[in-house]
């Protein structure tokens, strides 16, 4: 999380790390090659904490990495074949940062957001989480209207009205997490303020 905030910033961290000598392209590709896709979000998870230190520093374009990576790709934008379709979209979730940070175009992406337009809302979670992060990174890169979102954004602020404020800290990162993209989805405080304030019930 502190190197996406850096890399938000258009920062580095002040000294480099000493793990990450031995994490190149070479070693990303072979760990792509070798997990298990029917399996998409454990996976994607694997190549994400992995390759986010050495993609968001910013040394090469990795693009041989990215082509092993997008040989797993499906046709509904996800992750991995003969798969559970939110764990496609999660899969698919997991490599956003890589994108950005490198510039790259991702491939597939209207499919992909048309992917999560169809899936259900389950609570406030981590994979509405997800599911709101595809939706906004496609909709920053005209890959969908917001008016096609907004059925499912007010969906969700739905589901967190009826949702008692989690007890557990992860289940807490998530809700808040959620707020911060409805927020985003929004477009500034006041909008936000006018939308849904009672949402932001947090002590």
């Amino acid at each position: 999380m502190a190197l996406r905030a850096l890399n938000m910033l258009e920062l580095q961290p002040p000294k480099p790390f000493a793990f990450m000598e031995r994490v190149d392209e070479n070693f990303l590709v072979q760990l792509t090659l070798d997990l298990d896709w029917t399996t998409p979000w454990h996976s994607s998870i694997n190549v994400l904490h992995a390759a986010t230190p050495v993609i968001l520093r910013g040394d090469g374009d990795f693009s041989r990495f990215f082509q092993v990576l997008e040989g797993y790709q499906a046709e509904n934008g996800g992750w991995g074949e003969h798969s559970d379709p939110h764990h496609q979209m999660a899969g698919a979730f997991h490599f956003l940062p890589f994108y950005r940070a490198a510039g790259r175009v991702f491939p597939r992406l209207e499919a992909l957001a048309r992917l999560v337009l169809a899936l259900p809302i389950h609570g406030v979670g981590f994979g509405t989480m997800d599911m709101m992060a595809v939706l906004l990174f496609a909709m920053e890169r005209g890959a969908i209207t917001r008016d096609e979102c907004e059925r499912f954004f007010r969906e969700v602020e739905n589901v967190v009205r009826r949702c008692p404020l989690p007890e557990k800290r992860h289940d807490l990162l998530a809700y808040v997490q959620i707020l911060a993209y409805l927020s985003r989805y929004a477009g500034d405080k006041a909008a936000r303020d006018a939308w849904a304030p009672e949402l932001w019930r947090l002590p």
